[in-house]
């Protein structure tokens, strides 16, 4: 399925977004960001967020053009199942050298992050996760064809249908836009 068969809708809609020529550009918000509790103390989930609900197993792709140039700002994949069970997956910005190519798995009201360090100088990448019972594979391709994994990971609590989709956010006083394409799901028997 491409993203023109399937039931979106916003979580955190921005005032700035549009989907047009199978499209969807979103200018983020400033300090919106998803991170529970670990660490760093705070809770926040109000990144935009597009998605559509999904039941099964599935892969889920997107490929993600962004121009973010301020400390944290990101752009990528997420699954959503509510606001203590998530996984995010994109580019942060760190400054003009690298940023950080990682993920965040939120069980149970916590997060974690993995990650690894990427040019700055990439500003287009694809995603994939696959969704197998609760179980997850995150990958990243610079060219949509050769996938490389960035983690395999678990959510603890089970549900059968959850919502997949896109996400873009600006943790700092910035904004940047981000636009997504090439989105498909393939549903898995």
């Amino acid at each position: 399925m491409d993203q023109t068969n399937l039931n979106w809708q916003w979580l955190n809609e921005p005032k700035d977004w549009k989907n047009q020529n199978d499209k969807i550009t979103i200018v983020t918000e400033p300090n919106t960001d998803y991170w529970s509790k670990t660490h760093y103390g705070f809770i926040r989930y109000d990144a935009p967020t597009y998605v559509t609900k999904v039941k099964g197993d599935f892969v889920f792709t997107c490929k993600v053009n962004f121009s973010s140039k301020v400390l944290y700002d990101q752009a990528g994949i997420i699954l959503f199942e509510d606001k203590e069970n998530w996984i995010k997956a994109s580019s942060e910005y760190h400054d003009e050298n690298y940023s950080t190519l990682g993920s965040v798995v939120t069980n149970l009201g916590y997060s974690d992050w993995g990650y690894q360090r990427v040019s700055s100088q990439v500003k287009e990448l694809y995603y994939r996760l696959k969704r197998k019972g609760q179980d997850f594979n995150i990958e990243f391709s610079y060219d949509g064809k050769e996938f490389h994994e960035i983690r395999v990971c678990h959510l603890h609590k089970e549900t059968q249908e959850t919502s997949v989709g896109i996400y873009a956010c600006s943790p700092q006083d910035s904004s940047f836009q981000a636009e997504f394409s090439d989105i498909k799901l393939e549903l898995i028997q």
